[in-house]
């Protein structure tokens, strides 16, 4: 986390200094504002359209890409502060084994990118020369066969051992996260529901 009171405009050029911003979607800006929505009002193979107001399984951003963005960035624009936190989780923290990180790199999934389905793994190192990229999300991603199941019982297995950190929002706070090794996840509706609670996020590749 970090202090930040800047403008949007000051948010895009932070961005710049860690790389390329780029729109999540075909057509859409390079800032994203999120907020709870309904699913009947979200996008297809979106977060919201599937879970809508409720939880959000732990996932990373943008799975649908080719390539991932390297970093997202988040902060706090309007809404309650600390009424819904933001949990995250970095691959590092899961404790994977050495064996369940050959069947994460090996099994295939299909990956539906909006412009084209491929092939993934969960864990990919090949994408890019000396880097690791983790993807999943489990609204556009399924197992290649039915065979290839294991690598999802894994990696959810993993997630329910660990405790995850825990992001409080506050207003003049960013959130910079490691898209290639870091999942992240909305936690449960606060007791009213946070419909006014509007996130901004950028998507950064290198």
């Amino acid at each position: 986390m970090l202090d930040f009171s800047g403008t949007q405009s000051d948010l895009l050029q932070f961005a710049q200094t860690l790389g390329r911003p780029v729109p999540s979607r075909r057509g859409s800006q390079l800032v994203d504002s999120l907020k709870p929505t309904a699913p009947a009002e979200a996008k297809s193979r979106s977060m919201s359209a599937r879970f809508g107001f409720g939880a959000f399984p732990f996932h990373t951003d943008a799975a649908y890409m080719r390539l991932p963005p390297r970093y997202m960035i988040l902060r706090l624009v309007e809404g309650e502060e600390n009424s819904r936190p933001t949990l995250i989780l970095s691959i590092e923290a899961l404790n994977l084994s050495s064996s369940d990180l050959r069947l994460l790199k090996r099994e295939v999934w299909l990956v539906n990118g909006g412009h084209g389905r491929f092939l993934s793994p969960l864990v990919n190192d090949t994408l890019v020369p000396g880097a690791t990229v983790l993807r999943f999300d489990p609204c556009c991603m399924r197992p290649a066969t039915e065979g290839f199941g294991a690598s999802q019982q894994i990696l959810e297995q993993a997630i329910s051992n660990v405790s995850p950190i825990n992001v409080d929002w506050m207003r003049e706070r960013l959130l910079v996260l490691d898209n290639w090794r870091v999942l992240h996840a909305r936690s449960d509706q606060p007791q009213e529901q946070d419909t006014n609670r509007l996130l901004e996020r950028i998507l950064v590749s290198i």
